[in-house]
């Protein structure tokens, strides 16, 4: 006689490592402005209050998202205030580490995040300033 064994309910690290690999995946395949909760929590093969319980919005979870990913890269964060002698030098040094972040994250996924955190008008910000550009 076989009997059925209902999975282990994951918990703790490992659930949360799996969500935030399932958020970080959803975002390559969909992008930020395509990713729903709905798809995060399907992949992960769970439910959407699991996400909301940790996360209550879309930009926090991808953001934690990124920071996983991030670490998993090996790369460091350093965040050390740097005295090159040249304000410009300095700038251009301290913005160095943000920047990597992002091009790391995406420039989609930062405007999206942003944007959700912050609210539409940034969004329109970023499009005035690229066709003013032009």
């Amino acid at each position: 006689m076989v009997q059925n064994k209902k999975p282990t309910r994951r918990r703790g690290k490992q659930l949360e490592e799996e969500l935030l690999t399932a958020a970080w995946d959803e975002l390559q395949i969909k992008g930020y402005n395509q990713l729903t909760m709905e798809g995060i929590a399907a992949r992960a093969h769970t439910t959407k209050t699991v996400l909301y319980r940790r996360w209550p919005k879309k930009p926090l979870i991808i953001v934690a998202a990124f920071i996983a990913e991030f670490k998993k890269s090996g790369a460091t964060i350093a965040f050390d205030v740097p005295n090159t002698g040249s304000l410009r030098e300095d700038l251009v040094e301290l913005l160095s580490t943000p920047i990597k972040f992002f091009d790391f994250l995406g420039e989609e996924a930062v405007r999206g995040v942003i944007a959700d955190q912050i609210g539409g008008q940034l969004g329109d910000i970023f499009k005035k300033s690229r066709y003013d550009r032009q």
